[in-house]
């Protein structure tokens, strides 16, 4: 039995969950929850999972799916399925899933196919503990994401908050050990996506056991504006002021407190900041 969710405070959740009911009502093995808060679809999320549920469709962009799996904490005791009904202005998670960007495509392969196991990851500050599905980052998403809340902008927001922010980009101090390096990005996760479609972990991979990392040093105007378009393709990693690599674990503390996204949800400044793999507790269909 698949369980479906929708929260109706969001964005444009009135019409699409009028199509999800009639297209559920197809499905008998749909059992499907609107819900008004974050708060109730949180609280409902968990009393499924107590109960013994395995399997959810979940109606939202990137911060409502990450909301979703922290929500449910699957463990590798306790496996869940997540299914995304992308509706977001993001959906980065689905891209780097290579799921339909379109609520019928991902319904009926959500449905058809069958599951394969993938990673997510533990994000541990010194203040906090969170899960994770796409990526993990400071500098300038976080400054771009900060800007988007301060100046709601409608259509593009984020592009058009990435560009304000350009020129006002400051970099981040990385403190590895007796080690520090500036940088104007650090992001790190599992998905290929993050920025609303761009490829900044052009390397990552959803079953390795692995994390992906780039690191962006800091570039000059004309340097960062040149490689604007290969944001796009993962090109830009070929720039010798960016790092991009592998591992199972990454640690780094920051020179002073450092607000964190995750998911494209933005967390409070954090002085230190551990990302590690949890493998073998979350199934996703496969999109193919």
């Amino acid at each position: 039995m698949w369980h479906g969710f929708i929260n109706r405070q969001s964005g444009r959740s009135g019409s699409l969950s009028k199509r999800l009911s009639r297209e559920c009502a197809k499905h008998p093995n749909i059992e499907w929850h609107q819900t008004h808060s974050e708060q109730e679809q949180r609280e409902q999320l968990q009393a499924l999972v107590a109960r013994g549920e395995q399997f959810f469709l979940v109606a939202g962009g990137d911060g409502t799916l990450h909301r979703a799996l922290n929500a449910m904490q699957p463990t590798e005791s306790r496996p869940l399925c997540l299914a995304p009904i992308p509706k977001g202005s993001g959906n980065d998670w689905c891209r780097s899933l290579k799921a339909p960007l379109n609520f019928s495509g991902a319904l009926g392969l959500a449905l058809s196919n069958p599951t394969q196991s993938i990673d997510f990851f533990k994000v541990t500050t010194d203040h906090y503990t969170a899960l994770g599905l796409n990526s993990v980052g400071c500098g300038f998403d976080t400054q771009v994401l900060s800007y988007m809340q301060d100046n709601p902008q409608g259509r593009f927001k984020y592009w058009r908050s990435l560009l304000a922010m350009l020129k006002e980009r400051k970099p981040v101090t990385l403190c590895f050990g007796d080690h520090q390096a500036d940088r104007i990005l650090l992001l790190i996760g599992k998905g290929r996506f993050a920025g609303s479609g761009m490829c900044l972990l052009p390397q990552a991979k959803l079953n390795n056991r692995t994390l992906s990392i780039t690191e962006v040093a800091p570039l000059n105007n004309s340097e960062l504006y040149r490689e604007l378009p290969r944001l796009k393709t993962g090109g830009f990693i070929s720039n010798p002021n960016v790092l991009h690599y592998q591992q199972p674990e990454l640690h780094v503390e920051f020179d002073q407190p450092t607000a964190l996204q995750i998911d494209g949800e933005l967390y409070p400044p954090a002085k230190t900041l551990r990302v590690e793999v949890i493998s073998d507790a979350l199934r996703v269909p496969i999109y193919r």
